[in-house]
């Protein structure tokens, strides 16, 4: 999917796709799943530091 649709998608699911980039390539798999979870934090600290910080960027 390309141009503002694809763009959307990729925004709307990048939690998703950051944490299948870390898997892919051998990354730790609580970090991919911190990003996995960043967008429903719940009360997970370390989730919601990273929501904040997604948010400002």
């Amino acid at each position: 999917m390309s141009g503002l649709r694809g763009a959307w998608q990729i925004k709307l699911h990048h939690a998703e796709y950051g944490a299948e980039i870390i898997r892919s390539v051998g990354g730790d798999e609580e970090v991919a799943q911190l990003v996995a979870r960043h967008h429903r934090p719940g009360e997970d600290t370390q989730a919601e530091l990273l929501r904040r910080i997604d948010e400002k960027t």
